[in-house]
């Protein structure tokens, strides 16, 4: 009984663990995009 709670705990855990990835992952490549967006707005808007 108490084997199966901790690898469900285990389980949960490592789940959470990858979801935290995930999302670091997702942030980064977001921010990433946003500069890029505003390096090309940038050069677009920018008045010659």
């Amino acid at each position: 009984m108490i084997l199966i709670a901790l690898k469900k705990r285990y389980q949960a855990t490592e789940y959470a663990q990858s979801a935290i990835q995930t999302a670091r992952i997702a942030s980064r490549f977001a921010f990433f995009l946003t500069q890029t967006h505003y390096y090309i707005y940038a050069c677009v808007a920018r008045p010659t």
